[in-house]
C-alpha cells in the first residue's frame, strides 16, 4: 500500500506535514523523547480522482470538511438505500472505524490486525472498484486525514516536490528544519530528482535551533 496525509489548502487547520510526521516518526509520540532525525518529505497532487472508501464514523473526526461532508452524505444513503438493515450496518461501520481511530503505543503488526484484514476485503472483494481508504489520523486527534491506496493506484498522481528535513525534539518541543529541495514549478512532475540546498531564508539553521531547544547537541535517532 501507498500510504500518504490529505492536504486541502482550502480547509487545513494543521500545520504543513504535521500529520505525516506524526504517523511517520513513532518516537515523537513519547513526549519524554530527545533527539534528531532525517526525513525526506514529498507533495503529490492527483491528476485523476480517486476512489476512496472512507472509515470514519463520525463526520466531526473526518478533519478535512470536504471530506466530512461527503461522508456525511455516505452514512444518510446506507440509512435510506437500506433501512431495514441500516442499524446493524452502520454498528459494524462505527466498530471497523473505532479501530482505525484508536491510538497505539507502538507499531506492533498484532495492533493493525482488524483494520488490514477489513481493508484487505473491502478492496480485493471488487477489484477496480476502490483504490483505497480514507481514514482519520488519531495522532492529531482527527484533525487530519490519512489515506491508504492500491499501488496501481499511484499511476493517478503525480510527484511533484520533494524535500529532505531534520526534525529536532527535546520533550514535547519539536522542530522540522528544511535542508534541501527537488522541485519544478510546484506543478509539472518531477523528472530530476537532484536534490539542492534550501535557501538561507527558508531555513533557521541547526544552531539557532539548539539554542531555541535549550540543548547544546542531539544524538540522531
Amino acid at each position: 500500500m501507498f500510504y500518504g496525509s490529505l492536504s486541502d489548502h482550502r480547509t487545513d487547520v494543521l500545520p504543513n506535514r504535521m500529520t505525516s510526521t506524526l504517523e511517520g516518526l513513532p518516537w515523537l509520540r513519547d513526549p519524554l523523547s530527545v533527539g534528531k532525525q532525517k526525513v525526506t518529505y514529498t507533495k503529490w497532487i492527483v491528476k485523476e480522482d480517486l476512489a476512496l472508501l472512507p472509515v470514519i464514523f463520525n463526520p466531526q473526526y473526518a478533519g478535512n470538511h470536504h471530506v466530512s461532508g461527503k461522508l456525511a452524505e455516505t452514512i444518510d444513503f446506507i440509512k435510506r438505500a437500506n433501512p431495514e438493515f441500516a442499524a446493524d450496518i452502520l454498528l459494524f461501520y462505527e466498530f471497523v472505524a473505532s479501530e482505525f481511530a484508536e491510538m497505539h503505543s507502538d507499531s506492533a503488526d498484532i495492533n493493525y490486525l482488524v483494520t488490514a484484514i477489513f481493508t484487505k476485503i473491502m478492496l480485493g472483494h471488487n477489484p477496480g472498484t476502490f483504490d483505497g481508504i480514507l481514514y482519520p489520523s488519531c495522532r492529531v486527534d482527527g484533525d487530519g486525514t490519512n489515506i491508504a491506496i492500491l499501488p496501481e493506484a499511484t499511476e493517478k498522481l503525480d510527484l511533484i516536490v520533494a524535500g529532505e528535513c531534520m526534525v529536532y525534539k527535546n520533550g514535547k518541543h519539536v522542530i522540522v528544519d528544511n535542508m534541501t529541495v527537488c522541485d519544478s514549478d510546484w506543478k509539472t512532475p518531477l523528472t530530476d530528482f537532484k536534490y539542492r540546498p534550501v535557501d538561507d531564508s527558508a531555513k533557521r539553521g541547526e544552531e539557532k535551533i539548539y539554542e531555541e531547544l535549550e540543548v547544546f547537541n542531539l544524538d540522531f535517532v
